[in-house]
């Protein structure tokens, strides 16, 4: 059993060494962890350096989130793919919860998680997003939920790498990565969901879901 992390960022480089050093801190620590920067113009590549035994780390020219996550996932080697964005954090529990369920549960193709939102500083806003957005079906058969609209995350998701076929490549036109792979996954499979937060979702002036 092995755990692939890919996180994407794009001039975040104030909040990047958070979300890498949440991945690297996890209970169940990842096997891999993919950085992916969408062609950053700040101070991420000097960075990345201090990581650079610890974690793969890809440039690219600038393309979108669609792209990068998309090069993130092609990269991955894992049997499990958690996607995190450079400006959130995971706590400590997140992966060992959610390999735990997908470990127990082989009807599961995907699992997330509730989460906290943050501020810049990390100071909390809203202790549960799910609570904050009216969020009630997250679990079980999905597809019709999200068929409607998003209720699933992209730095709150692990997904089992067998089914990457389905989702990957992302096409251009997908809009948003955890729409796409969730709904791809729901379509074959049971979502899974740890109903504690599993994340810190920072909301800051630059956020592309704010």
């Amino acid at each position: 059993m092995s755990v692939s992390a890919v996180i994407v960022t794009y001039n975040v480089e104030r909040f990047l060494a958070r979300a890498i050093d949440s991945a690297l801190t996890q209970e169940l620590p990842p096997d891999e962890i993919i950085v992916v920067d969408d062609g950053s113009t700040d101070g991420t590549p000097e960075l990345m350096r201090a990581y650079a035994d610890r974690v793969t780390y890809i440039r690219k020219p600038n393309g979108g989130h669609l792209s990068a996550f998309d090069r993130g996932i092609a990269e991955a080697s894992g049997d499990y793919i958690a996607l995190l964005d450079g400006d959130d954090e995971w706590l400590p529990h997140k992966l060992r919860a959610q390999v735990e369920l997908l470990e127990a549960r082989p009807e599961v193709g995907l699992v997330h998680g509730d989460m906290r939102v943050v501020d810049e500083d990390g100071t909390v806003l809203a202790p549960s997003f799910f609570a904050e957005r009216g969020i009630r079906h997250v679990e079980g058969d999905l597809l019709w939920a999200l068929m409607r609209h998003n209720t699933i995350t992209t730095s709150a998701l692990t997904v089992r790498g067998s089914l990457r076929e389905r989702f990957h490549p992302i096409p251009d036109w997908a809009r948003v990565q955890d729409w796409w792979i969730s709904l791809r996954v729901a379509e074959v499979a049971a979502i899974g969901c740890v109903r504690d937060p599993v994340v810190d979702y920072r909301r800051h002036g630059s956020n592309l879901n704010h």
